[in-house]
């Protein structure tokens, strides 16, 4: 239950902190873009290389037009 409300709280910060997209349908959601950076941060960690995580989230960013 724990887990499930850390992600719910990040989520839901994410939905406030990230304007959305109208003029782009395919944009990801919050919980989308939640999993994916979950996703290279358990890769990154594993790796031990910081690529994967920098380069995911400059992604992310760059395809919410928030950079």
């Amino acid at each position: 239950m724990e887990v499930r409300r850390f992600f719910q709280a990040n989520i839901g910060w994410l939905a406030k902190t990230l304007p959305p997209l109208p003029d782009k349908p395919d944009a990801l959601s919050p919980a989308e873009i939640i999993a994916g950076l979950q996703g290279a941060t358990i890769v990154s960690a594993v790796l031990q290389d910081r690529t994967t995580l920098d380069r995911t989230a400059a992604r992310m960013l760059a395809a919410h037009g928030a950079l």
